[in-house]
């Protein structure tokens, strides 16, 4: 029983390794000159996360990684990134935890590509016509094909921030203390 579970607590380590070396690559690779601001932003918030600053780290990678192929610039992908997957802490930590801060990630990446039914489980709730409204609103319901995608991107990211004001104060006031304490536990650990 011993061997089987040393055995079992080295395979996760190395797998835990492998992953921390892919979060590792891609965020060298999709924020290119700016993946030491990203460390550095991931470094000072993960306990707020509850995870650690190289997963953290991945989940910008993985959201600026959707962003590029838009025509984001690497340095617009490192902000918008930074932007929306903090927001995700905040608003994983308005669900009272429900929803993690990584399934948060996804659910505003999902968005930003246009599927956002999920964020219904946020509390936000943002239609396409609201986007095309935005859109319109700056004079951009002309733009076609990566220009458009860009703009509804930014305008889908306009809205969430709008959308989730609560959320953002709760979370700047210092939020659910037991919550808190509790992510920052499973960060450390």
């Amino acid at each position: 029983f011993a061997v089987d579970k040393v055995l079992e607590f080295g395979g996760e380590m190395l797998g835990l390794a492998a992953q921390m070396d892919s979060w590792e690559t891609k965020v060298n690779t999709v924020f290119e000159g700016q993946s030491d601001s990203v460390r550095q932003w991931a470094d000072s918030n993960n306990e707020a996360f509850g995870l650690t600053d190289n997963k953290l780290a991945g989940l910008a990678a993985s959201f600026g990684d959707l962003l590029k192929p838009m025509g984001f610039t690497s340095s617009e992908a490192a902000g918008m990134s930074k932007e929306v997957v903090g927001l995700a802490g905040a608003l994983s930590a308005w669900s009272g935890g429900q929803v993690s801060a990584e399934e948060t990630t996804q659910i505003l990446a999902d968005a930003m590509l246009g599927e956002r039914d999920a964020l219904k489980q946020l509390g936000i709730s943002i239609s396409q016509a609201d986007v095309d409204a935005r859109l319109a609103a700056k004079g951009q319901q002309e733009l076609t094909v990566a220009a458009r995608e860009q703009a509804e991107a930014v305008a889908t990211q306009e809205l969430i921030f709008e959308k989730s004001t609560d959320a953002q104060k709760a979370w700047a006031e210092g939020g659910n203390e037991a919550l808190a304490a509790q992510n920052k536990m499973k960060a450390s650990m």
